[in-house]
């Protein structure tokens, strides 16, 4: 198993947690949007992209690397995260 960093845990409303290998995803896209300006997020379905891009888009918004961002989901995703 690779070793991330450490993925800090984030101040904010959305409730949904991501689960543990989701947090692997998220460390490994967000060290390489640092290290390489961009990252591609490939996952196959059922596996959280929704989940791990929103996550990673929170961590750009603290750390002031973007000023806003728009979440869109299809309304089969939106019913399934507030469960």
């Amino acid at each position: 198993m690779l070793a991330f960093e450490n993925v800090q845990a984030l101040q904010t409303r959305y409730q949904k947690k991501p689960v543990f290998y989701q947090v692997d995803i998220i460390a490994q896209t967000w060290r390489q949007i640092k290290d390489f300006s961009g990252s591609i997020l490939v996952a196959s379905t059922g596996l959280g992209k929704t989940v791990v891009a929103l996550h990673v888009a929170l961590h750009l918004r603290i750390e002031k690397l973007i000023k806003q961002f728009a979440p869109i989901a299809n309304a089969a995703e939106e019913e399934s995260e507030e469960t």
